[in-house]
């Protein structure tokens, strides 16, 4: 019993001592673990890093570029202006066109050609125009066509009293192949002067523009060219008419109101003619019905 009692106690013993010396080993193991670059330091700061520079670079913005904005082009002037000192004293619009009618190179026969003059915003042909302000006299001068054979259409202003007017309409026109075809006088200047009824010598009120909407025709036109016997017939047409002469307001760009021409007037007045035509008309039917109807009436009492 004491031998066992013994054997207990040495095999507790040296469990007992296997154990401190496991336990002194592990110590020393962790103390040589370094200490100045710990794993959870060194790993964790690339990884937070490269995380952010991932999430930046891959924003839209970056990669999307950002949408142009431009701003609406200016509206194109339809006016042809004379200006001096800040002071817009014509201004001209109109759809304006000469029917002329000229010998060939074989006298005994002719052709009729037609010549617009171009708008101001025209993008056909290169247009410029010039002109004066002056108090006595006051005129306009739209030229076109190449610089060496150009053709123009002058208008000329007159005032008297309060009161200015378009006196003269004249124009040149050159010549050339495309528009006189086989002319006689090809490669000359055909000068054409004349009036429009109702729109030329017309008062006006100074500061107010004179407009005409309706087509208004003339026949009153002449044309000549120079050193040439040549016969001519010019008929002219103009429609849609804006002009202002003599205006004396600073800083205008647009026509200030002012008279219409008498086409518009007549024209105005056919629509209320022909509504008050149809308008009696049916007053008369209707009159009739009620006549008629009471008539009916009174012959079925007296049956």
């Amino acid at each position: 019993m004491v031998r066992v009692l013994a054997v207990c106690l040495f095999g507790i013993f040296l469990i007992g001592a296997h154990a401190e010396s496991t336990v002194s080993t592990n110590d020393d193991d962790v103390t040589d673990i370094p200490t100045g670059s710990p794993s959870t330091t060194s790993t964790g700061a690339p990884i937070t890093t490269t995380t952010t520079s991932s999430s930046t670079t891959s924003t839209p913005t970056s990669t999307t570029p950002a949408p142009v904005t431009t701003s609406a082009p200016p509206a194109e002037d339809q006016f042809y202006r004379v200006t001096e000192n800040n002071i817009t004293c014509i201004m001209f619009a109109a759809d304006m066109k000469f029917t002329i009618t000229y010998p060939l190179t074989d006298k005994s026969k002719t052709n009729t050609t037609t010549v617009a003059v171009p708008k101001a915003n025209s993008k056909e042909v290169t247009v410029s125009s010039s002109g004066s302000c002056s108090v006595t006299e006051q005129y306009l001068i739209i030229t076109w066509g190449p610089s060496n054979t150009p053709s123009d259409l002058r208008l000329l202003f007159n005032m008297t009293g309060e009161k200015w007017e378009l006196v003269r309409t004249q124009a040149h026109f050159f010549m050339d192949e495309m528009n006189f075809y086989n002319a006689s006088d090809r490669g000359l200047t055909l000068v054409v002067e004349g009036y429009y009824p109702g729109l030329s010598n017309v008062d006006v009120d100074t500061n107010s523009s004179f407009t005409c909407r309706a087509q208004v025709e003339s026949n009153n036109f002449t044309g000549k060219v120079d050193s040439s016997e040549s016969k001519f017939e010019v008929t002219s047409a103009v429609v849609g008419l804006e002009l202002q002469a003599y205006n004396s307001q600073p800083n205008t760009n647009s026509l200030q109101q002012g008279m219409r021409c008498e086409a518009d007037l007549m024209s105005d007045l056919v629509p209320i003619a022909v509504g008050c035509a149809l308008a009696g008309l049916v007053l008369l039917v209707l009159i009739s019905y009620l006549v008629g109807r009471r008539r009916r009436s009174a012959a079925y009492q007296s049956v």
